[in-house]
């Protein structure tokens, strides 16, 4: 049995924590909680899952107006995180600390979506059993949106290629 962790198990965490507080100006995540309602076609009081969430901007966001939220994350500093901002406006959100390929609900979202660069950690396996979990929570006809901005995950795949070009010269 292998033992080793994936880079993405200890990646979120210390510096990363701080640039993902920093990257996105509220203005961002209000534009981006008009667009995921708008592009899933959610009617007010809509149950959806953010999976991963981060440290739950647009879940925050999302249940200020009105849906219903649950938020779903691996890394328990940025639930925590999401948790106190969540308290601080009064706001109900639903919390999973989870690997977002484990999700057991069945058919209860009414839509749901993958924001800011968190898809394709995995290798193909691993991305297609997220696809599957996320199909599972789903109610039949409901959409899922997901935003490919996957720098994270290039990164360790060149590792070997800049350390093959660095040789080189």
């Amino acid at each position: 049995m292998n033992n080793q962790k994936e880079w993405w198990e200890d990646f979120f965490s210390g510096l990363w924590l701080d640039v993902q507080r920093e990257a996105k100006t509220d203005e961002q995540t209000r534009i981006e909680a008009d667009f995921i309602p708008n592009v899933l076609q959610l009617a007010p009081q809509s149950k959806i899952p953010d999976v991963p969430c981060g440290e739950g901007r647009h879940s925050i966001e999302l249940v200020a107006r009105g849906y219903q939220v649950t938020e779903v994350d691996i890394t328990l500093p940025f639930l925590n995180e999401a948790r106190r901002k969540a308290t601080e406006q009064q706001l109900e959100i639903a919390w999973e600390h989870r690997n977002m390929r484990d999700l057991p609900w069945e058919e209860e979202f009414d839509g749901a979506f993958c924001f800011w660069g968190s898809f394709g950690y995995f290798d193909d396996n691993g991305n297609a059993d997220f696809f599957k979990a996320i199909s599972g929570v789903l109610k039949r006809g409901a959409k899922f949106l997901l935003d490919t901005h996957i720098t994270e995950t290039l990164l360790p795949k060149s590792r070997s290629v800049v350390g093959s070009e660095s040789a080189a010269c």
